[in-house]
């Protein structure tokens, strides 16, 4: 087992596609058209994985549900450091997997095998701004009651608009944070549902509450009458 390996990918963000996969692996045999580079991703890949690879210098095979990359050279790689370039690549949809690791066989016909294990460093989780125009995903805050007028025992209700943020299938909690000079949250009163389901007879609606554990965050979790994902709900 070697650990001087690497990986690295073209681009840092989690759910980004299209893209170019370089392992970089230090051999200390050559490796021949007979035999095999086997790479097993992380479990943060399930589900995100193509359906197909491209590599320079290789014969590139995908197994999807099992995460991995099958490569047969199409001509002998000496000892050294070798560097794989994978296309047409994905990006896992979480940014760090509990395995930690990245497995690389490679699988020799008629010589000891090795195997290298390369830690999968952190992704960078996507975030956008609500107050970046630029940006696809916006907010609309909408009081319910005159906001310079407050009933006495009664709590301050507002609507919020969320655009472009329930984007992934994937995806089974949504967590609004209270801004500093809000306390607490009541989700007694809590409706939030997806506008964009408004052909069904009422609009899908997600179960509100408060989390247990951080109290200035209102949680909206999957309900179970929820249809089919679609992309059309972000």
């Amino acid at each position: 087992m070697a650990l001087n390996a690497t990986f690295s990918s073209s681009n840092s963000l989690v759910l980004r596609t299209g893209l170019t996969h370089t392992f970089t692996i230090p051999i200390t045999s050559n490796v021949t058209t007979s035999d095999a580079i086997y790479i097993i991703y992380p479990e943060n890949f399930q589900g995100v994985m193509p359906l197909t690879c491209s590599s320079s210098g290789y014969t590139c095979f995908v197994f999807a549900t099992r995460r991995w990359v099958v490569l047969i050279p199409t001509s002998v790689k000496v000892i050294g450091n070798i560097t794989i370039t994978i296309t047409s690549m994905n990006n896992p949809y979480y940014a760090q997997p509990f395995s930690q690791y990245f497995k690389v066989t490679i699988a020799r016909s008629s010589a000891v095998g090795e195997v290298y294990y390369i830690t999968q460093n952190a992704f960078t989780p996507v975030s956008y701004s609500f107050v970046n125009t630029s940006n696809p995903t916006s907010v609309t805050v909408t009081p319910t009651q005159t906001p310079t007028m407050y009933l006495r025992n009664y709590a301050n209700t507002v609507v919020f608009t969320i655009n472009n943020l329930f984007s992934d299938s994937r995806i089974r909690a949504l967590y609004i944070k209270a801004p500093s000079d809000v306390t607490s949250w009541d989700s007694t009163y809590c409706n939030a549902s997806i506008t964009a389901t408004a052909n069904f007879n009422y609009p899908l609606r997600f179960t509100c509450s408060v989390d247990p554990n951080a109290t200035s965050f209102l949680r909206l979790t999957l309900d179970t009458d929820m249809s089919t994902f679609s992309s059309s709900w972000g």
